[in-house]
């Protein structure tokens, strides 16, 4: 399990980076009216919400449920349809790319080999894991 924690942690900060930069570039291209402090306020706010769904997602993957893969790939994907229209308030170059390059290198560490191989030795260390617990509670019935 040891080898599969780089790709792990890559996927789970380029989905967290692809979500901080996309509250960046909407905050400040569609919302320049707005007083920053509220602005900021509810960045904060949707930001966060996404971070611990993101996060969420992530452990119900580690736990053997694969399928909790869909909601990281929802998030990434609509973190980089909303960040492409942006490009018509003229953003900053360097936040620009990195709001098109994290969902992009997000969806990529998803898709790789080696996440796939994560997914799938997490899913047998799951079965393995109640196949053991189904033994230990017959064998608890069988003694009183």
């Amino acid at each position: 399990m040891k080898g599969y924690f780089p790709f792990f942690i890559s996927g789970l900060l380029a989905t967290v980076g692809s979500v901080m930069m996309t509250g960046i570039l909407t905050t400040s291209a569609f919302y320049p009216d707005v007083p920053p402090d509220i602005s900021r306020l509810w960045m904060e706010r949707a930001v966060t919400v996404a971070i611990v769904f993101v996060c969420v997602c992530h452990v119900f993957v580690i736990l053997g449920r694969p399928r909790w893969i869909w909601g990281i790939v929802l998030v990434l994907f609509s973190c980089l349809l909303t960040v492409l229209p942006t490009i018509e308030h003229r953003p900053h170059k360097v936040s620009y790319f990195l709001g098109v390059f994290c969902p992009i290198l997000g969806l990529l560490v998803l898709n790789c080999a080696q996440y796939r191989e994560l997914r799938k030795a997490v899913l047998r260390l799951r079965y393995q894991r109640n196949r053991f617990l189904a033994i230990r509670h017959a064998r608890g019935r069988r003694r009183k």
